[in-house]
């Protein structure tokens, strides 16, 4: 009996635990895939937050996975470089640039315009906010997008504001991306009833159409969303 204790002992000691291979074992444990982010942020109206806020049709959360984004989404309604909105607690552009930039992020969007229809002193507030936004994320990458021309909306009006965006961006020195010219948004079939916000078609194509304008402006920081799995210098830390 004494001699079957310690046969019995030896085999519970030798057997591999129930996870996986004993720790004597040489066999590789497999990992999960790990993924490289980038800290990016949007400062924007109702086009970046989207119809259904936290939805992920919309076109900041679809680039974000796509991307690797580490996503600082501050999007609210009706606001733009003048307007603060109509919601409770919403505000202009400059008055958010705090919680912009607090997430110290590699890459920073500017969207909007369409809320500024109509607007004065668009050019001098847009360049007001870019260059705060620039001392306050001196590493960032930024750049501006400028309005879509939605059917709800007038286009000479749209336009005159776009230009105005485009002036304050230029006298600051941050890249301007134009959805207009490069055509984004073909046509009112990508609308909401509303005919001012995107339907999921047509985030799908302003998402498209700013990582093209990203890549092809040598603005894109990465343009995949590639695994890291170098677990060996992971593990070190």
């Amino acid at each position: 009996m004494a001699f079957l204790g310690l046969l019995l002992f030896a085999v519970i000691r030798d057997a591999p635990s129930k996870g996986g291979a004993s720790r004597g074992s040489d066999t590789p444990v497999a990992q999960p895939t790990r993924y490289d982010y980038i800290e990016a942020s949007v400062l924007g109206d109702s086009y970046s937050l989207g119809v259904d806020p936290g939805s992920a049709d919309v076109w900041a959360r679809k680039l974000a996975s796509q991307l690797c984004w580490n996503l600082n989404l501050q999007g609210e309604p009706g606001t733009g470089y003048i307007n603060s909105g109509t919601g409770a607690g919403t505000r202009r552009f400059a008055g958010r640039v705090v919680e912009v930039v607090k997430s110290d992020p590699d890459l920073l969007i500017v969207q909007g315009g369409n809320s500024d229809v109509g607007k004065a002193d668009v050019q001098r507030q847009a360049a007001h906010t870019l260059t705060e936004l620039k001392t306050q994320a001196p590493d960032a990458q930024i750049v501006a997008v400028g309005p879509i021309l939605a059917p709800g909306q007038s286009e000479a009006h749209v336009k005159q504001l776009r230009d105005a965006i485009r002036s304050g961006a230029a006298a600051t020195g941050v890249p301007f991306i134009d959805p207009i010219d490069l055509r984004w948004i073909p046509d009112g079939s990508f609308y909401t009833a509303d005919e001012l916000h995107l339907n999921r078609e047509g985030n799908e194509l302003y998402a498209k159409g700013l990582r093209s304008a990203l890549v092809n402006r040598g603005l894109m920081i990465r343009d995949a969303c590639k695994p890291n799995i170098d677990w060996e210098d992971a593990s070190d830390g």
